[in-house]
């Protein structure tokens, strides 16, 4: 199974239950439209990458008013309900790094938090602004390589870092946008807190974002998760176990 695969697999098996657990995603996608709103006007198209149940979408929909909304994602199920949201000649079923539009269509490119699953996010920026019109604007979140710290410190001091995904790094991320003008470029930081490991690993598991790119070396056992729970705790007790997210919130500009 490859990655595109892998995603697909993981983001269907949590499609009938991904609206009722994606607080953070509506959140991040709350500010992320609030950044954007004030920096585009006279829009004719928009298209939103990575969609999954369109949830999102239909809050750009609610919130900047377009002729023509489209929604792309890789997972046929996701993409079923965001049908039922935005009508079934407006999602398409496709990878970001090959959207079936020609050159120049849109005038917004969106995508909340889900250019992290890109194979190649270099190939997926460049995507992006081929499906923009000049002076189009290219809007997205991403979770950047700050999230999870503390959660990834226990991880490596018991062994298990290879379970973890990495995230792009800020600095990266900002030398892939350099053909770009910059509008907005920033992050935020969003902390969950959990009575017990498994908790948080329910919350992941119930939006689809368990899987783990390129498999994973080892695969964790019962008294893996076991020993992770209790160093957890021991470390957390007071406070809940924390799951961090650094977001970084990215608005730029076709030159």
């Amino acid at each position: 199974m490859n990655n595109c695969e892998g995603v697909k697999k993981y983001f269907n098996r949590a499609a009938n239950i991904y609206d009722y657990n994606c607080f953070l995603q509506l959140e991040v996608a709350r500010q992320l439209i609030e950044t954007l709103k004030p920096l585009v006007k006279h829009v004719d198209s928009v298209i939103d990458l990575g969609c999954g149940t369109g949830i999102s979408t239909q809050m750009i929909k609610n919130e900047i008013k377009a002729n023509a909304l489209y929604a792309v994602d890789i997972a046929d199920q996701c993409l079923s309900i965001a049908a039922s949201r935005l009508g079934k000649d407006f999602v398409i079923e496709s990878s970001f790094d090959c959207v079936p539009f020609d050159d120049g269509v849109f005038d917004i490119v969106f995508s909340n938090m889900s250019f992290q699953w890109s194979c190649d996010l270099n190939k997926t920026v460049q995507e992006a602004a081929r499906l923009l019109k000049p002076k189009g604007v290219l809007a997205f979140s991403l979770p950047n390589d700050r999230s999870f710290m503390k959660l990834r410190a226990i991880f490596n001091s018991l062994g298990f870092s290879h379970v973890l995904n990495r995230f792009v790094g800020v600095a990266k991320l900002y030398n892939l946008l350099s053909g770009c003008e910059i509008l907005g470029f920033y992050e935020k930081e969003y902390i969950l807190r959990y009575d017990n490991f498994f908790d948080l690993l329910r919350s992941i598991k119930n939006v689809g974002a368990n899987y783990k790119f390129g498999g994973s070396a080892k695969r964790l056992n019962k008294s893996d998760f076991l020993k992770i729970n209790e160093n957890l705790l021991a470390e957390f007790s007071d406070e809940g176990i924390p799951l961090e997210y650094a977001v970084t919130f990215c608005v730029v500009q076709k030159v």
